[in-house]
This record gives C-alpha cells, sequence and structure tokens, in this order.
C-alpha cells in the first residue's frame, strides 16, 4: 500500500513538472482585446442614455477599465506599469484619462489594450 502511494505521489510529481516545464515555454498571450476595439465600445459611452444591446458594448469598456483599474490599485502591475489612483477617483475620471491616450496616439491602437490602459494609468496617476 505505501509503495502504490509512493508511485503515485512520484508519478503526480513528475506530471506536474512537465506541465510547468511546458507552460514557461509558451508565449504570454497578446490580449484578448485591441486599443481599437476598446475605443470603440468606450466611444459607444458618448450619449448612449438607454437600455438595450448597447448596454453590453458600454458594460464591456467599464468592466475592461475597472478591472485594470482594480489590479493596479492593489499595487500590482499590469504589463510593468504601476499606477496610484486618488482616494476618491470615479470612473469616468479614469475612462477619460484611457480615451485621452487612445484619441492621442491611435497609432498604438494595435496593441493589447491592457498595455494601453495601464500605460495611460501610470501617465496620468503616477506614483
Amino acid at each position: 500500500m505505501k509503495r502504490t502511494v509512493m508511485i503515485a505521489a512520484l508519478v503526480l510529481g513528475v506530471f506536474i513538472t512537465a506541465l510547468n516545464g511546458s507552460a514557461a515555454a509558451r508565449k504570454p498571450a497578446a490580449g484578448f482585446i485591441d486599443g481599437n476595439t476598446l475605443f470603440e465600445r468606450c466611444n459607444a459611452m458618448a450619449g448612449f442614455a438607454g437600455t438595450g444591446p448597447g448596454d453590453v458594448v458600454i458594460g464591456s469598456c467599464m468592466g475592461y477599465i475597472l478591472g485594470i483599474a482594480d489590479v493596479m490599485s492593489t499595487g500590482a502591475a499590469v504589463r510593468n506599469y504601476k499606477a496610484c489612483f486618488p482616494p476618491k477617483a470615479q470612473f469616468l475620471q479614469i475612462r477619460d484619462a484611457v480615451m485621452a491616450d487612445l484619441k492621442k496616439f491611435p497609432k498604438f491602437r494595435k496593441l493589447p489594450a491592457a498595455q494601453l490602459v495601464a500605460a495611460a494609468f501610470a501617465f496620468a496617476y503616477p506614483c
């Protein structure tokens, strides 16, 4: 019985080591959406005052930006960028910081949205 448990533990250990090795060899994902997609989704917020299919687009803009802001507000870096938000920062303020950069630098919109949002936060809210 002990021998069976030891062999099972050994096999499991080899399996986990193999998984970790193959994961380290993989390239990191470029991102789920790029800056162009985020820019379009956030632009849909301008002047929208109703309910319906547009809510999903608006929600994806809000959720994306707030998700990155939430991570960065803990002190964690996103794509090597850090930001220090003011204590009472509002969503529209942080969205405006992102949108200002996306408008100002359209040639970078092909990059991953996470990188662009994190960079906008780092420059707008430096630590």
